[in-house]
């Protein structure tokens, strides 16, 4: 009887308001484990989260008091929370390229998600940003979206006008538009005005895009932005009888060293060509900035330095250790300016 009558205020408390039945929310999302409580008179507590294998992210893993369990109206229910299956911190691939993220991607167990293009200065398909972030957390499985370059933007085409004719002044004003790599060549012709473009490359109405790389050549005194000088170097073997082999370097403002002479196409045989004395080599329309120096060597040794400087006369030094019977050979056109 004791038994039964304890059974019976214990309902009668329940069903009069004062104690809940604390409801099964494990397994739940937690937005509908907050409603479930809430229809018990229940409230939600602090949630605890931890990793899960079993439950996925945001889903009710346990809760405090358990299911069944007695409580007065209003009491707090405290609830674990699953993270996910063990949260992974983002690699950053910005600066890769799209198929070495995909790897990457792949070894770390994540998927690849959205794939936006922006063009840029970068190569096509390196990626320029992600998300999440570097070094953000994201489960496993989870997708990586990327923002990746699709290349410098068309240039437009143009038309190229005609500066002939005008000073370097007008020339270089007409142009500016174009954004055009603009390289002037001065050039020393005694019959030609001073100061006016004497010629142009391209054309004029050739098609040209932004960026190109176009030229002028003119006679002037002044300096112009971007110069450079054009000769043509030509040299003398030197000897009475014996042919000579004769090797042309040049070395650039930088000290940077290269044979010009002989090229592929001068080989005989696959072996360097031997010339006869009085024979004349020209290096052709030599371009440099500020200065460059001419090396010739002959049958190994060196015969002649020239060097050039600015629109200055080149400074010309023979070396008699290379000399046949100390004749060196005539020093012919050393400074030559030519047109393009």
């Amino acid at each position: 009887m004791m038994a039964a009558a304890g059974y019976y205020v214990f309902n009668q408390a329940v069903a009069s308001g004062e104690y809940m039945k604390v409801p099964n929310i494990v397994g739940m999302p937690v937005a509908q484990a907050y409603l479930a409580l809430g229809e018990q008179k229940l409230q939600m507590g602090r949630q605890e989260t931890m990793s899960s294998e079993q439950f996925p992210k945001n889903h009710v893993i346990a809760q405090r008091p358990a299911a069944g369990a007695v409580v007065r109206a209003g009491r707090r229910i405290t609830p674990t929370v699953s993270s996910g299956k063990g949260a992974l911190q983002v690699a950053s691939f910005v600066g890769k390229t799209l198929d070495e993220a995909r790897v990457s991607l792949a070894q770390l167990r994540l998927r690849e998600g959205t794939v936006a293009r922006l063009s840029n200065t970068a190569p096509v398909n390196t990626v320029l940003g992600q998300d999440p972030a570097p070094n953000q957390e994201i489960e496993p499985d989870g997708e990586v979206h990327f923002l990746v370059s699709d290349g410098p933007p068309e240039r437009e085409f143009l038309f190229m006008p005609e500066i002939v004719g005008l000073s370097p002044n007008e020339a270089l004003e007409r142009l500016s538009p174009y954004r055009l790599t603009i390289v002037p060549y001065v050039v020393e012709k005694e019959d030609a005005p001073l100061d006016v473009i004497l010629s142009q490359n391209p054309q004029p109405n050739a098609s040209v895009r932004s960026g190109d790389r176009v030229s002028f050549n003119v006679r002037t005194t002044r300096t112009l932005p971007n110069a450079r000088r054009k000769v043509d170097v030509a040299y003398t073997v030197p000897g009475l009888l014996l042919e000579r082999e004769v090797r042309v370097e040049v070395v650039d403002a930088r000290g940077e060293r290269k044979t010009v002479y002989p090229g592929p196409d001068d080989l005989v045989g696959g072996l360097p060509p031997r010339l006869r004395p009085g024979s004349v080599i020209t290096i052709p329309e030599l371009a440099f900035e500020r200065e460059v120096t001419v090396e010739f060597f002959v049958d190994g040794q060196k015969a002649r330095t020239c060097y050039y400087h600015g629109l200055s006369e080149p400074t010309i030094t023979d070396h008699e250790s290379a000399t046949e019977g100390g004749n060196l050979g005539g020093y012919q056109n050393s400074a030559v300016h030519t047109g393009q």
